[in-house]
């Protein structure tokens, strides 16, 4: 069966090239398209993972409206880290770090 799939494909390739080279191309993009799509989501899923207690880290972001449009800013004011662990009670621990 597989011997029979292979001369099909060779007999395409022999009458019309052009398209066997772009179905071949197109499925080689495609291919690699949905690697690094994998990969990039795993990279996104697999943040603060080296911590026994990573489900419990969280980040505070700043929604601030510019112009009638809203952005997301992980930027917080400087005592905003101990207000939380003051005013929540949720908060065990809290830091700010600046880079």
């Amino acid at each position: 069966m597989f011997k029979n799939h292979l001369k099909i494909a060779w007999r395409s390739l022999k009458k019309q090239p052009f398209f066997t080279f772009l179905n071949t191309f197109g499925l080689a993009i495609g291919i690699a398209g949905g690697i690094l799509i994998s990969l990039y989501i795993y990279d996104e899923l697999s943040y603060d993972t080296m911590f026994a207690d990573a489900n419990r880290i969280h980040r505070i972001h700043a929604d601030i409206k510019f112009g009638g449009e809203d952005r997301k800013f992980a930027v917080t004011p400087a005592p905003m880290a101990e207000v939380a662990q003051n005013d929540f009670s949720e908060v065990e621990l809290a830091m700010r770090f600046r880079t």
